[in-house]
Formats: C-alpha cells, sequence, structure tokens
C-alpha cells in the first residue's frame, strides 16, 4: 500500500514519476486486498481435494450397501426361503403324525384285545317312538362264569315304561262313535341264558320269568270290546339272539321274543355292511304285537276290533368300539291300534335309539 501511495505522487524527479506511473498502472490492475482471496484460494482448493479424496469411503461402502439392499429389493429370495422353512415344518408335522397314527394303529388293537377280557357286563338303554306309542327301556347283562364276549352263562334284568294312545267304538255305543283311551306299560324281566359260538355265527338263548301291566284311563271294558292287554300280568319269557358274519364287511342280526304275560312276542331282523371298520348301515324290519285270543263277538252282535301287529321296515345307522355301541333306527310302520280296516297301512313314521356299554 505505501508502494502504491508513494507512486502516487511522492516521487519529485522524472525517473521517480516514471516509476510512479508504472506502479500506479499495476495498482490499478489489483483491487484492494484480493490477494488475500488469491492465496487461501489454493489453500481451499487443496482442503476440497482432501475431501474429495475421502471419497474411497463411500466407494468401498456402495457395494455393502447395495448388497443389503438386493435383499430388501428381491422379496422373493426372503419368501421363498420362508416357504421353505413352512414347507419343511409341514413335512415334519406330517412325518410326527403319520409314526404316531402307525403306532396306535399297530398297539390298539392288542390294547383292545387285551381290554376285550376284561368285560364282564354290559348295560343298555333305549328309546322308541311312533305317532301313539313312546317307550323307554333299559336293562343289565352279566356273565359271570367269562368275559361278555367268550361262550359262558348269561344274566339279565330289564325293564321299561311308556305311554300310548287309542280309539274305537264300545258296545251299546251310538253307532259310528268311538271312544279315545290312553294307555301306559310297565314292564320288568328276569332271564337266565347261555352264549355259544359256532365259527362266524354267534347264538343266545335266555328263559326266564317277566311282568307287564297295562293301565288304561278312562277304564276301557274287555266284554264291551275293550283292549284285551289290561291289567298286570306275570308269564315265562323265552329269547333267542343270533349274530352272523358275512364276511369282513357284512353282517346280519335275528332277535326273537315271547312272553306268555298278555301273549307278547316281538321280533326284529337287521342286515348291515360296515362302510367303515366302527361303522355300519343297512335295513332292518321288525314285528310286534299281542296274540288276540278274546271273543270275536261282542254281547250286542258286533265283532269285536281285532288288535293288529305292528309293523316295521327301516334303515339304520350303528357306531360299535370296544366297549360298546349305538344305534339309530328309523322307517315306516303301521299302527297296532288303528282298528279300521282302511288305516291298514305304513303310514307312520318310527323311530329308535339304542346305547350299549360293556364294562
Amino acid at each position: 500500500m505505501l508502494l502504491c501511495l508513494w507512486g502516487c505522487g511522492v516521487g519529485s524527479n522524472g525517473k521517480a514519476a516514471r516509476t510512479g506511473a508504472v506502479l500506479r498502472r499495476l495498482c490499478s490492475n489489483l483491487p484492494g486486498l484480493e490477494h488475500f482471496p488469491t492465496k487461501w484460494i489454493p489453500v481451499r482448493r487443496r482442503k476440497c481435494d482432501q475431501t474429495k479424496k475421502l471419497e474411497h469411503f463411500p466407494t468401498k461402502w456402495i457395494p455393502v450397501r447395495r448388497r443389503k439392499c438386493d435383499q430388501t429389493k428381491k422379496p422373493e429370495r426372503l419368501l421363498d426361503f420362508i416357504g421353505l422353512k413352512s414347507a419343511l415344518a409341514c413335512l415334519r408335522a406330517a412325518a410326527i403324525t403319520s409314526v404316531v397314527t402307525a403306532t396306535f394303529n399297530l398297539t390298539t388293537p392288542q390294547v383292545q384285545a387285551d381290554d376285550l377280557t376284561k368285560f364282564t357286563r354290559e348295560a343298555y338303554a333305549g328309546a322308541d317312538v311312533t305317532a301313539d306309542v313312546w317307550l323307554l327301556y333299559s336293562g343289565v347283562t352279566l356273565a359271570p362264569t367269562s368275559d361278555i364276549y367268550s361262550d359262558g352263562i348269561r344274566l339279565r334284568a330289564g325293564g321299561g315304561y311308556g305311554q300310548y294312545r287309542y280309539s274305537g267304538h264300545r258296545a251299546g255305543d251310538p253307532k259310528d262313535t268311538e271312544r279315545r283311551f290312553k294307555g301306559t306299560i310297565t314292564y320288568a324281566e328276569a332271564l337266565i341264558g347261555y352264549q355259544k359260538r359256532f365259527g362266524e355265527l354267534t347264538a343266545k338263548a335266555f328263559v326266564g320269568v317277566s311282568a307287564i301291566d297295562h293301565t288304561i284311563t278312562p277304564h276301557d271294558p274287555v266284554a264291551l270290546g275293550g283292549l284285551i292287554t289290561q291289567g298286570l300280568e306275570f308269564g315265562v319269557k323265552g329269547a333267542i339272539e343270533l349274530w352272523l358274519n358275512l364276511g369282513s364287511s357284512a353282517w346280519s342280526s335275528l332277535d326273537l321274543a315271547y312272553t306268555s304275560a298278555h301273549d307278547t312276542y316281538a321280533a326284529r331282523w337287521r342286515l348291515g355292511y360296515r362302510i367303515l371298520p366302527t361303522v355300519s348301515a343297512g335295513l332292518e324290519a321288525a314285528l310286534n304285537g299281542n296274540i288276540d285270543n278274546a271273543d270275536k263277538w261282542l254281547s250286542d252282535g258286533t265283532v269285536r276290533e281285532q288288535l293288529k301287529p305292528q309293523g316295521r321296515v327301516g334303515v339304520f345307522a350303528r357306531y360299535e368300539w370296544s366297549g360298546g355301541e349305538v344305534s339309530l333306527a328309523g322307517g315306516l310302520s303301521n299302527s297296532a291300534y288303528d282298528f279300521e280296516p282302511s288305516e291298514d297301512g305304513f303310514d307312520e313314521i318310527y323311530g329308535t335309539f339304542n346305547w350299549l356299554i360293556h364294562f
């Protein structure tokens, strides 16, 4: 700065003047203090150059960041990995289930076979319903000398209770008139029998005593054409039960029973097919009734209305296991208490439920 000021007018001779002129020209071309930026610019550039030289850090990290991004930008790989793990888990579960099932299937028959020899008693219960009749029954069977499946003596006791409705003309009443009645039935029985196996045929035979009571309200005089099965009667009872295996999948059964108490009889036949080892389905037919031995003619000369047997045809389903069975049946039947000749058809529906357990 001093040089510039001196060159601008301090010199007195010509040489000094010329020197001052040169310095003034030089000073005119140089703005004040700009030499500082010019001095610092290289330094700033060097600092920038140093920061640029640090770019080797991003270049080293970029591939790593790209590899991480590649994993998130391609979810199908992750999904494939998850799907593979799920599939392996399912295969493990299926394998474990198969092993457990196979083990159970292999051991269950032996367990059941061992358990069969422990059952010496069986209890049963059931219900039977039609339009005009319903009945509940139960009982127990004992095998005192063997298990319940083997040959040997059988002791059985049972009983039941039910109700029914009927109507009919009575002697002395106006023509074409009917009375309506309600009946209740109670029965009990005690039997002794024997079970014997003949190859695929299993046969049971029982004999014993039974008591059946029919109570009618209002009073229905038998002499006027009333129901012949009234009051309490005791009698001898006999029963036969047959079971025949027809190969590995089919079977047939026949149950027959008769008691002199009110001359009551019952019969049922079934033909079944095993859809599964424990599930059967098939056809059935039944016949129940009382032998009518009353006088045919009434005191007023009219004919007694005959008590008809009840017939049934239907289907059933049965589920069995080592400790018992349950079955459902249903179909068409006629009514034993429809005395009109025009009502002889199978115009009613029946249903039956049976339950049996061994212990």
